[in-house]
């Protein structure tokens, strides 16, 4: 299951137009992504709920015959939060001994069979997939030094070692015992299960690549992470004149370049992107038809039909 029906309100106002999902990251919206990732392990059936701005994720996902899935929607007509998402697509997921549940808002690269095994390994009723990043309780999943989790929000007193959820998890039938229509998965499916005498285990890999782009920083460093590993210059037919390139750029084939702009590093630009004369951009993303100005100066953008947002919180190269 794919959890899609957030509001994306740390993008807004990009997601009062495009729902958070669609987002690009190296020019392929990250649920796309996501529904490649599940197909390339050998899943067949993935459950999608929507709510804002739903009909786009639904022409997007199209049924799921593009990645030879069978995509089901679940609707919402009002976000039922991560727990209820999944209390509601019951009817799709009760009959399997274990599913997998991934957040939209990241792109990640960690081996789902691995994961997927260490349920089964573990006999675990579900396991969390977890990282190390300084967050604290309350808001933090505690883990015992045997890889147990012992305590998530929801629960009364904080144990283990404080660690970050990557929104990615193994579950079994067993948590729709404790969930509610709305509600959240720590505090609605979690704790009441681990109350019960449930076993829930950590997943860990510290090498796996992990971005969370509902957030203006992390969806640039998602970008600047891809044109780093597909770095493509532009073809001769996609420029009007000379460019100066940067590397590393991640540039699409029909995107048009004008006289005299300088591009890199770190930027991806989408199909059918214009760059006007004269423009400056470093790490930033242009988002498919778009069109950058001429003379204009990005650095740090992002720049989508309806304008143009900063980040506020974007880490600066070393």
């Amino acid at each position: 299951m794919i959890l899609a029906a957030g509001l994306g309100t740390r993008l807004r106002p990009i997601t009062d137009l495009v729902p958070k999902p669609l987002s690009p990251v190296g020019n392929v919206p990250v649920l796309g992504r996501h529904l490649d990732a599940l197909a390339a392990i050998g899943v067949r059936r993935v459950v999608v709920n929507v709510s804002h701005l739903a009909a786009q994720i639904e022409a997007f996902v199209g049924g799921g015959s593009a990645w030879g899935l069978d995509v089901i929607i679940s609707a919402e007509r009002e976000p039922a939060g991560t727990g209820g998402g999944i209390a509601r697509a019951r009817p799709y997921l009760q009959d399997e001994p274990e599913f997998l549940v991934v957040n939209a808002d990241i792109v990640h690269g960690y081996d789902l069979r691995a994961i997927a095994a260490r349920r089964r390994e573990s006999g675990a009723d579900a396991v969390a997939v977890i990282r190390r990043t300084g967050v604290r309780f309350p808001s933090a999943v505690g883990v015992d030094g045997t890889g147990r989790v012992v305590y998530v929000p929801g629960l009364e007193t904080p144990a283990g070692e404080p660690f970050d959820f990557a929104g990615i998890h193994v579950l079994t039938p067993a948590i729709f015992e404790h969930l509610q229509p709305t509600g959240s998965i720590f505090l609605d499916g979690y704790a009441p299960l681990m109350r019960s005498g449930g076993l829930v285990v950590a997943y860990e890999d510290a090498d796996a690549a992990w971005f969370d782009v509902g957030s203006r920083a992390g969806l640039l460093e998602a970008n600047f992470a891809a044109a780093r590993a597909n770095h493509r210059p532009p073809p001769d037919v996609t420029r009007e004149a000379h460019a100066d390139i940067t590397p590393p750029v991640l540039i699409a084939e029909d995107a048009i370049l004008a006289s005299g702009c300088a591009i890199g590093p770190d930027v991806v630009v989408g199909s059918r992107a214009r760059i006007g004369a004269g423009a400056r951009l470093r790490r930033s993303v242009i988002w498919p038809a778009t069109e950058v100005p001429a003379a204009a100066t990005l650095d740090g953008a992002i720049a989508y039909p309806g304008g143009i947002l900063v980040a506020d919180e974007l880490r600066r190269p070393a």
